[in-house]
């Protein structure tokens, strides 16, 4: 009986679950390592992109470490109908590094963090990456984006040219090979530096609630609220002048014509050649001309 028992705990370490793929049979078609210097937050921002190998059966799960100083991931997706959507993960710290576990139904999975050891106190400015995987990758791809203003770039091990990317930016690429597992990746990188200066600004807060834009105090009416309100107003006041003046003239008008008909007996005269003009008459009878009624 008691071997019985034994047997079964045996057979029980080689159980798989059904539905996800045990992380020692997985490899990796490619991995690309984006490293972006002081690009929206004074810190590194690090963006893994993992592609699975064509044979993976999914669901997989795998997992992969980030410096435990860089908190909880800045985020964790899966490509789902050629968008990233969210993605389930957990985070196990274990001394400097924290293991981020990831489930994934897709086979590219992209992982981001800021790592605060870049610090815009020191000159040059420095950072040192370090990185291993518990699985095999066909090919690992390293990218750097310079920072805005910066100078005198240094990355070791040399990833090639700069080109311009999209976002004006100049971004070193290279394709590093295989990495065996368990394997490091180390990369060094240094540059000047004057100011502090990101390449890219978040949106600022938008209104919502009970609360202003950025630009105002909450509670408050903006600016350029009471400058269309006052705007209103003056159109407004404008509006009701010129009605009032216009009314005042017509009465003056109609006035004028009765007391000058009352002078006359009713009748009208021409202003330019005196000719009495008949009943009905807009134009003198004698000379043509426009009569003023």
């Amino acid at each position: 009986m008691k071997r019985f028992i034994i047997s079964l705990a045996l057979l029980a370490l080689f159980i798989v679950v059904p539905g996800v793929q045990a992380q020692s049979g997985l490899s990796f078609d490619s991995v690309q390592i984006q490293l972006w210097p002081e690009y929206d937050r004074p810190s590194m921002l690090a963006i893994f992109t993992f592609q699975l190998s064509s044979d993976a059966a999914l669901p997989a799960e795998f997992t992969t470490r980030i410096p435990a100083r860089a908190g909880e991931p800045n985020a964790v997706a899966v490509l789902q109908n050629d968008q990233l959507v969210t993605g389930e993960y957990t985070r196990t710290v274990s001394g400097d590094w924290a293991e981020i576990t990831i489930v994934t139904n897709s086979p590219v999975v992209q992982l981001e963090y800021y790592d605060p050891a870049l610090s815009q106190a020191d000159q040059p400015r420095e950072f040192q990456f370090a990185w291993d995987f518990d699985y095999p990758i066909a090919d690992l791809i390293v990218s750097v984006k310079q920072p805005l203003n910066a100078a005198e770039m240094v990355i070791l091990p040399p990833l090639g040219s700069a080109q311009l990317a999209a976002d004006g930016l100049a971004t070193y690429s290279a394709s590093m090979g295989s990495l065996p597992t368990g394997e490091t990746f180390a990369l060094d990188l240094s540059y000047q530096k004057a100011d502090n200066a990101l390449a890219f600004q978040p949106p600022s807060p938008q209104t919502t609630g009970g609360e202003t834009a950025a630009t105002g105090t909450p509670g408050e009416f903006p600016v350029w609220g009471w400058v269309l309100v006052g705007g209103g107003a003056l159109l407004l006041v404008v509006g009701v002048v010129y009605f009032i003046r216009s009314n005042q003239t017509n009465e003056a008008q109609s006035r004028y014509r009765q007391k000058k008909q009352s002078r006359t007996g009713g009748s009208v005269f021409c202003h330019q050649c005196g000719a009495k003009a008949g009943p009905g008459d807009k134009f003198c009878r004698e000379c043509g001309t426009k009569l003023r009624l």
